[in-house]
């Protein structure tokens, strides 16, 4: 078995690594069928690509949510609004969500003690109920009154349409991602990339993996613990309107799948305030719309929490390991 936390080879059988103590179960790959890569020293350093081609159409880029909800005050995850408790470490998130006081306290006192009437309800709770029963009658009334009059025969109706927005290719975009000169906006040449770990150092998985233009190929972190790991692209001093990334391994659904894919994130140009984002558990590229930044070189994207891994064929699945196959920037002239 080969570590995928360190790069070991391990004697078959062993159910932890020799030399890192991870468990192979989770972090081996057989070694059958992935054969162990040469130390990093020793490969090659490609050159950074100068153009960037779409492997989806940018029709299929799906928009993440830029304002997704509530950070949690203990472990700083980012929860949906309906959420009352923090989806990964249980914190109550109501006084979060900003209904009340420090310490769980309001303007009444702390919830626990909060004076009720009607024999031990809360004494709003019949004005609530008489309330919803005037409005329920209300839309009765309303439907009955603004029933549309059946069309007379022989009149033409109009059928109902489903309509799927697409987002139309960034004018100014050329067949290789770069943006031509004299353009507003398009692709950005991406030069360079780096991250804050990369698993068993492998070239299969480092961070410039992100900006090759191949699916095939993705960054993985390889620390412990996905929260707080990073990936940074660069490129020249441009006007950033948005970013776009390919989440997971994308080598097919079974290795997208077997391993973590990013959920909440935060995102940084030119080292600048983080903006929270909240993707969506997709191989569709996913649309991040970050504030629009002059002179943006740098964009950092950070973990804060991932979807879980889970079995698949793909071999050795489930990893713990995050992984990003691709990031695409966008923008135009301004820096």
């Amino acid at each position: 078995m080969i570590c995928r936390r360190c790069g070991v080879s391990n004697p078959a059988g062993d159910q932890f690594c020799g030399s890192c103590g991870a468990f192979l179960e989770w972090e081996g790959d057989p070694s059958d069928a992935h054969a162990p890569e040469p130390a990093a020293p020793s490969e090659p350093i490609a050159p950074p690509p100068t153009t960037q081609p779409e492997p989806f159409p940018a029709a299929q880029i799906v928009s993440a949510l830029p304002l997704p909800g509530i950070t949690c005050p203990s472990c700083g995850t980012i929860n949906p609004t309906q959420k009352v408790f923090c989806q990964s470490c249980g914190t109550d998130l109501r006084d979060a969500k900003g209904g009340g006081a420090a310490g769980g306290a309001t303007a009444a006192g702390p919830r626990s003690t909060r004076a009720t009437k009607s024999g031990g309800l809360p004494f709003w709770l019949p004005i609530v109920i008489v309330i919803g029963l005037l409005v329920g009658v209300a839309f009765v009334v309303v439907g009955i009154v603004m029933r549309p009059t059946p069309a007379p025969p022989g009149a033409t109706t109009i059928p109902s349409v489903t309509f799927t927005p697409t987002l139309p290719p960034s004018p100014g975009t050329s067949p290789g991602g770069s943006v031509s000169p004299g353009t507003e906006s398009g692709q950005l040449t991406l030069t360079g990339a780096k991250a804050s770990s990369i698993v068993g150092n492998r070239a299969k998985f480092k961070a410039d993996r992100v900006i090759d233009g191949n699916l095939q190929t993705c960054w993985q972190e390889g620390a412990k613990d996905e929260k707080g790991q990073w990936i940074e692209v660069s490129f020249a001093p441009s006007r950033l309107d948005y970013v776009v990334i390919y989440s997971g391994y994308q080598l097919s659904h079974d290795a997208y799948l077997g391993n973590a894919r990013p959920e909440n994130v935060v995102v940084s140009v030119n080292g600048g305030p983080p903006e929270p984002f909240l993707l969506i558990d997709s191989e569709q590229p996913l649309r991040l719309d970050v504030e629009d930044t002059p002179g943006a070189t740098t964009v950092r994207i950070e973990i804060v929490s991932s979807f879980d891994a889970i079995k698949t064929s793909y071999p050795g699945s489930p990893f713990d390991d995050l992984s990003i196959s691709e990031i695409r920037a966008f923008g135009g002239p301004g820096g």
